[in-house]
């Protein structure tokens, strides 16, 4: 075995086993980066590059957008302008056989325009959709299904804290690649919708008129989050000026999403610019309803998420310089050149490597430690390195629900056990939104036109 690829399994095997016995993936990062820079170089080395990363990754102005995503979604949340939004979707899709999961995955649709994280989304919908999808009839593996084939598109369709770390360890403009992201998501979103309704045509719901004794004493058993109106338009009680109202109540967010993107995509404002409207466009909406007490949550929510964000970048990026100073990642490119594939192969290779990876490392991990080696290789081969970005990022929000540890799964399954969703149930609902992200995949791949369009829009 070469040297390099055994300080390459050295390397990985160190973070896995780290994280088996209980560490957490951030000091796993850092520890098995401190181990191997001392073994292979110097533990002087070691010391010096640890300086160097825990002042530099935390101050690239790069990265200042983070925590104000993570703020907008925080203020959203805490508001309950999100709940609301999702009462509103219900009803503008109420009273249709497919109609609540329709407005499910609408719901989680647009929710990765404002959010970018689909943990938050998934407890958010699981929380509120879940009871009154069981009331509707719907299986558990449907509901299992929507929420977790559509939380991934949070992390796909802008702005994506994924996508602002490709940005940094690749070096590419964050705005391109965030138009790149919005058609194969919006592409996605569509693919799912279509599954909703042929699913819902094979399976009909129940009929079913009250609400279900829960599966568990956590449980509420109270009146439905939905509002009166809302529950009444499930039942198809709703006109077509009911619909329009729903619609209607829905524009504010729009309104958001549509300024704070476009301001970015016409060049009028930088990420971090677009994103601090954001954070004043979801005070404005929800002024109403925000408290002293749900603001300071908002806040401290914020901080803790962008604290534990920071760690992992600050892991990810001192574990990446062991493989840069070690020459790990210059070797692993040369091999990658000297494979008989042709550059589509390739890239499926590692596509299909990356899907196996991601079931058990953390995405964040990936992106910072391994997609920058994989990338460099196939950008080598010819490949955009913005279309790599969005083929990377739906690969790991494939990862996220990809059996049998897909991290949203075990989210979801937690979710869902008071109402009793079972993590199988989860992961039968899910697979077919996993072929939906893999189709659109391929279509990219070999139609990068589809990435590209907007971004040559914005030049």
């Amino acid at each position: 075995m070469p040297e390099w690829a055994l300080s390459l399994l050295t390397g990985m095997a160190l973070i896995f086993g780290l994280g088996a016995v209980g560490v957490p993936i951030a000091f796993s990062l850092l520890l098995s980066g401190f181990i191997c820079i001392s073994t292979f170089l110097a533990p002087t080395a070691a010391l010096v590059a640890m300086k160097v990363v825990l002042y530099g990754a935390v101050t690239e102005a790069a990265l200042l957008p983070i925590p104000l995503f993570v703020l907008m979604a925080s203020v959203f949340v805490a508001s309950g302008v999100s709940a609301r939004a999702y009462d509103s979707f219900a009803r503008l899709f109420g009273g249709f056989r497919a109609g609540l999961l329709v407005a499910t995955n609408g719901m989680l649709a647009f929710l990765g325009s404002l959010m970018g994280s689909s943990s938050a989304a998934i407890t958010m919908v699981t929380q509120m959709g879940a009871p009154e999808l069981k009331a509707r009839g719907y299986s558990n593996i449907a509901i299992g299904g929507v929420i977790a084939g559509g939380a991934g598109l949070a992390v796909v369709i802008p702005p994506s804290i994924l996508m602002i770390l490709y940005s940094v360890v690749m070096e590419v403009p964050v705005i391109p690649l965030f138009a790149a992201g919005l058609v194969p998501g919006l592409l996605m979103a569509l693919g799912n919708t279509i599954w909703i309704i042929i699913y819902t045509r094979m399976y009909p719901p129940r009929q079913v008129d009250a609400r279900p004794a829960p599966a568990s004493e956590n449980a509420s058993s109270d009146a439905s989050s939905f509002s009166a109106e809302t529950v009444a338009a499930m039942r198809g009680q709703i006109t077509v000026l009911g619909r329009l109202r729903a619609a209607a109540e829905l524009i504010p967010l729009v309104a958001v999403a549509v300024v704070m993107l476009g301001s970015m995509f016409l060049g009028i404002a930088s990420v971090t610019e677009g994103a601090a409207v954001g954070v004043l466009g979801a005070l404005l909406v929800g002024l109403r309803h925000l408290t002293l007490r749900k603001l300071w949550w908002a806040l401290s929510n914020t901080a803790q998420i962008t604290c534990f964000i920071m760690m992992l970048i600050v892991g990810g990026r001192y574990f990446g310089m062991y493989f840069s100073l070690t020459g790990i990642s210059q070797e692993f490119i040369a091999w990658i050149e000297a494979l008989p594939l042709s550059g589509m192969q390739l890239l499926m290779t590692i596509m299909a490597i990356f899907l196996l990876l991601g079931c058990v490392m953390e995405t964040i991990s990936m992106m910072l430690v391994l997609v920058p080696i994989a990338a460099a290789a196939l950008t080598t081969a010819g490949f955009d390195p913005i279309v790599l970005g969005v083929l990377f990022v739906i690969n790991m929000e494939m990862s996220l629900t990809t059996p049998p540890i897909g991290g949203n799964l075990f989210v979801l399954a937690g979710m869902g056990r008071p109402y009793g969703i079972t993590f199988e149930q989860v992961v039968r609902g899910a697979i077919p939104y996993l072929f939906i992200a893999a189709g659109v995949i391929v279509l990219v791949a070999f139609f990068p036109i589809l990435a590209t369009f907007l971004p040559s829009l914005l030049e």
